[in-house]
This record gives structure tokens, sequence and C-alpha cells, in this order.
């Protein structure tokens, strides 16, 4: 079953939103403490949320990442893709994925990695990463 949220960026008013999304998909606050620090540290490049009827209901956020040795490409770090559990599988983070996605194609972004569930990230064009990567190259460690 799809439900269509509006995908928009994210304002200053969602962050408490957010941060129950986040909060409520990870089962732990950690995430949203990632979310809240991205933020204020000004290294959110891409931060999306999805709207369904007036609430914040998923989020998807873009930090810049360094390759070593540096390499002239622009990369991000997806993390984390949040939406309310009672909402899963309702097609929200395909949306959130796919405007991301856009929207960083549009801001010449040239690769995202993320560490994810390799089951649910090839739909976008992630594959396992053959980059190494602190988590220990694993087929969950993707790139695009």
């Amino acid at each position: 079953m799809s439900s269509s949220a509006t995908i928009r960026d994210a304002q200053p008013s969602d962050f408490d939103a957010i941060a129950e999304v986040v909060t409520e998909a990870f089962g732990q606050p950690d995430e949203a403490v990632l979310v809240a620090r991205l933020v204020s540290d000004g290294d959110a490049w891409i931060n999306l949320v999805a709207d369904l009827e007036g609430s914040v209901v998923g989020n998807v956020i873009v930090s810049p990442i360094r390759l070593e040795p540096a390499l002239t490409l622009s990369c991000g770090g997806v993390a984390p893709l949040s939406v309310t559990p009672a909402l899963h599988g309702r097609g929200i983070g395909g949306q959130l994925m796919f405007t991301m996605i856009d929207a960083c194609r549009a801001q010449g972004i040239d690769a995202l990695f993320l560490l994810g569930h390799a089951a649910y990230y090839p739909r976008f064009g992630f594959r396992p990463s053959r980059i190494g990567n602190e988590y220990g190259a694993t087929d969950s460690f993707m790139d695009l």
C-alpha cells in the first residue's frame, strides 16, 4: 500500500518532530542526536522531511564525507533515513530516497555512501561498496 507524502526541505520548526520520528524509527535517541548535531554544525547538505497531512512522518539527511586519500569528488553520506514505524511499507522511505538522490544530482554531488540494509537500498541504485571504510567492507556499506 502506498501513501503519498509531500517531500520538502526541513524547516527549523520541524526540529522536534524530526527528533521524534528518528527516535521512534530507531527505538532510541542516538540517531536523533546525530541529526541534531549535523544540523547545528551546518553539515546537513540536504535535509528532507516527508509531510503527511501536516505531520512530519519521515526524514533523510545527506552530509559531506571525505575520502582518503582526498579525491576531487563531492561525496555525501546518507544517514539516517527514518520513517514513522506505523507507516513502514507505504512507500514514504522510497519517496524520500528518490527525492534526495535527485537533489544530490542537482547539487552536483558525485557519490553517495550509506550503511544500511543490503536488501533495501539496491532499489535506489546503491550497491555494496568496494571502498574500505571504518565499518569493515561489508554488504551493508553501499555507494551510488
